[in-house]
């Protein structure tokens, strides 16, 4: 086995072994599917997914590229404001207070 086919084994088993591991922790704390879990979940799927394919010569250098790119914007999308939890446990939502007591102030979805 040459080290090209090791890395497209890994890859493929990381796609079903990762997406089980994320639901399966999910079910063992009793907690439901977030925003979080769902990236997660996403990348977990479509990173070796783009190997796999780069690896095979299916995809060419510029759409790689543009894939990581795309991909590193989703992920980073809202991490420098964390979701605000109102008394309830859920997201408070543009006017409501959070359990803190503050305002949120931030456009509605």
């Amino acid at each position: 086995m040459d080290v090209r086919s090791f890395v497209e084994l890994i890859a493929a088993l990381m796609m079903p072994a990762g997406g089980a591991l994320v639901f399966w922790e999910r079910m063992r704390s009793g907690r439901g599917l977030g925003a979080r879990a769902i990236q997660y979940t996403a990348v977990v799927i479509i990173v070796p997914l783009i190997i796999i394919l780069a690896l095979e010569k299916v995809l060419e250098a510029n759409i790689i590229g543009t894939l990581l790119g795309a991909l590193s914007g989703y992920l980073l999308t809202g991490i420098s404001a964390p979701e605000q939890q109102s008394p309830r446990g859920q997201r408070a939502g543009p006017g409501e207070a959070t359990a803190s007591g503050e305002i949120d102030r931030s456009p509605g979805d």
